[in-house]
């Protein structure tokens, strides 16, 4: 009776234990295999494994199953601009944490932190109120243009202010981009890019024939990792592939007034312009396009093109329309046999071969349809903005360059206490991005040593360096000077007070 009790509460113990009833009771082997997808491209590798290992070994007599090392490049030597290197200009740390790291070594001294604090407020306040001014003019010179714009009412320009405002825009988002370490791809490089035939690119085609004018920016290069493709992939050949990832691109499209897309949106252009010229027409219905993307691959760069068109690889031509020509051909042969004999047979017959010839057909749709969600999906996760979005952003960007430069040149040059050279504080600065965040950058002194003159916080002088040689020497303010005179150019920003 003792041991049932026992054996009784022991059950109980273990059946109600709510350690035992939180821990997940481990997968049956049937269970694991419905959690876990079928991965098909495994699957065909281990299927045609003995085919890899005989193109392997005939790649010794036969040159042509030989190892195939492709490398597709962004830049040539034809073109290699300043950030064509690993280290680029671009610095990928917000500006807040920049600020956190530079006053972090005076967190003992109060009155020194406050002033720096202060400082880098300013200075980012100062930036900011620039931007604003800046971003307002070129919202108003892109507002004729703006194919997504849904205002009742827009000013009546004639072809001389439109084209002024045009020019004005375009050389300003030039510029924004430039601030924002974006660099334009000529014209012939890019073309070369869009020819590239790079192995397990989407099947598509830039079409520009309704573009006035297409430009292409980006801001930085990573690489990709190393791909290989099987023999069976490749007719028995062994591809490794080395390619590229685009980090941000950026583009600028002029579209023609005869674009079929926008033409309701001509129409209406073309209601508010009763007082001008139809001569003219062609040139007030012009509209510019602007996309930001993230992370493009070289093979995908066809996809960031404002409009392309689907092509079908031979592969897919060759299994819908083979499989067609081969049902087909077996029921002429049967319709024929079958019109020799019986009339109905013939009609069944030939009902068969219309079904067949729909089968197919759908089998394009949906080919088609593949290709075209495959698009869709890499499009939407890609892209960041458009038009008015991506005026805004890429003058955020830019003005956050902008400030970090600034600050940190400052806080550079005012840490050697004295006269320093232009290569010394971009050593510094340099160094600061390494020791903090692990980034190898190349630190644009230039550009925050321009800025530093403008905001009147920087005197020169000229100097001889160790080999003798005339250089440019630099030094900043003090910090209380600084502060004043970044403080009494803000007060003197509006010319109203007393």
């Amino acid at each position: 009776m003792q041991q049932s009790a026992a054996l009784k509460a022991t059950f109980t113990r273990r059946s109600f234990n709510p350690k035992r009833a939180s821990m997940p009771s481990s997968p049956s082997p049937q269970e694991s295999a419905k959690k876990e997808p079928f991965d098909i491209d495994a699957f065909l590798d281990k299927l045609f494994l003995p085919f890899d290992s005989l193109c392997r070994r005939m790649s010794v007599f036969y040159p042509y199953f030989a190892i195939q090392r492709r490398k597709y490049r962004i830049y040539t030597d034809d073109f290699k601009p300043r950030t064509s290197d690993k280290r680029g200009n671009f610095i990928p740390v917000r500006y807040p944490i920049i600020v956190d790291r530079l006053l972090q070594p005076y967190q003992n001294d109060a009155q020194e932190l406050d002033k720096r604090a202060d400082f880098a407020k300013i200075a980012a306040e100062r930036f900011h109120f620039e931007s604003l001014e800046f971003l307002n003019n070129l919202q108003e010179s892109f507002a004729p243009f703006d194919p997504d714009s849904d205002a009742q009412y827009e000013h009546k320009y004639d072809l001389e202010e439109r084209i002024r405002r045009r020019d004005d825009f375009s050389q300003a988002l030039k510029d924004v981009l430039e601030a924002g370490n974006y660099v334009e791809i000529p014209r012939d490089q890019l073309d070369r890019l869009l020819d590239l035939k790079i192995p397990g690119a989407l099947p598509v085609i830039a079409d520009y024939d309704d573009f006035i004018e297409h430009r292409l920016f980006i801001r930085g290069v990573v690489m990709n990792p190393t791909q290989r493709k099987p023999p069976w992939r490749n007719c028995g050949q062994t591809l490794i592939l080395s390619s590229q990832t685009l980090s941000r691109v950026c583009i600028f499209a002029r579209l023609k007034r005869d674009n079929p897309k926008l033409a309701k949106h001509i129409d209406k252009l073309r209601k508010n312009k009763k007082t001008i010229q139809q001569d003219n027409s062609e040139q007030l219905d012009e509209i510019i396009i602007v996309k930001l993307f993230k992370d493009v691959a070289l093979e995908d760069l066809k996809m960031a093109a404002p409009k392309v068109k689907m092509k079908f690889q031979p592969f897919d031509f060759v299994k819908i329309w083979g499989s067609f020509a081969a049902g087909s051909g077996t029921a002429v042969v049967k319709f024929v046999t079958a019109a020799a004999f019986n009339i109905v047979a013939c009609f069944v017959f030939m009902f068969g071969f219309l079904l067949l010839a729909i089968r197919n057909l759908f089998k394009f749709f949906n080919r088609r349809t593949a290709y075209l969600h495959k698009y869709s999906n890499q499009l939407y996760y890609h892209t960041l903005a458009s038009n008015f979005a991506a005026v805004n952003m890429l003058v955020t960007n830019a003005e956050e360059q902008e400030v970090k430069e600034f600050v940190i040149g400052y806080f550079m040059a005012l840490a050697r206490g004295d006269w320093s050279t232009e290569r010394e504080i971009d050593d510094d600065a340099e160094a600061f991005l390494l020791k903090e965040f692990g980034l190898d950058i190349d630190f644009e002194s230039e550009d925050a040593l321009r800025k530093l003159r403008e905001k009147k916080l920087l005197e020169e002088r000229d100097a001889l360096d160790e080999q003798g040689e005339p250089t440019i020497e630099y030094r900043v303010q003090p910090l209380d000077e600084a502060l004043r005179v970044l403080d009494e150019d803000w007060d003197n920003f509006f010319e109203y007070n007393v």
